[in-house]
């Protein structure tokens, strides 16, 4: 679980200067998390087809932010952020662990452990 402190006026502002799916990729977390913490700090978000009248030029008004208690906020989030996959596909893979002799396998393992023997990848066995 990770904790992120959002400040009121800071994520206002932010909601006006660039599309929401931007600020919840800078904070890691989804369009949806974001949303859910906007409204428990009762901030004002552009409403849909904003960022296209402001691209086209036409005047766009500004909700403006109203008192609250707090001007923090933790969100607690319930599960990690989503795995950046570039990230992770450049890693190394691990070796994959067969037992000794394969039998009643699944048509695609078969294949896929076959490709392996003729590729002289590791494959470790067990058993």
């Amino acid at each position: 679980m990770k904790n992120i402190t959002f400040n009121r006026t800071k994520l206002y502002n932010e909601l006006w200067e660039k599309p929401m799916t931007q600020i919840a990729k800078d904070y890691k977390i989804n369009v949806y998390q974001l949303t859910k913490v906007c409204d428990a700090l009762e901030i004002p978000r552009p409403e849909s087809g904003y960022w296209s009248k402001l691209r086209n030029g036409y005047e766009v008004k500004q909700k403006p932010l109203t008192e609250f208690k707090t001007n923090e906020y933790k969100h607690i989030l319930c599960k990690e952020p989503e795995v950046d996959l570039k990230e992770q596909l450049s890693k190394p893979f691990k070796n994959i662990k067969f037992k000794k002799y394969l039998t009643g396998l699944h048509p695609l393992v078969s294949k896929t452990y076959q490709h392996l023997k003729e590729k002289n990848a590791v494959i470790v066995t067990v058993g």
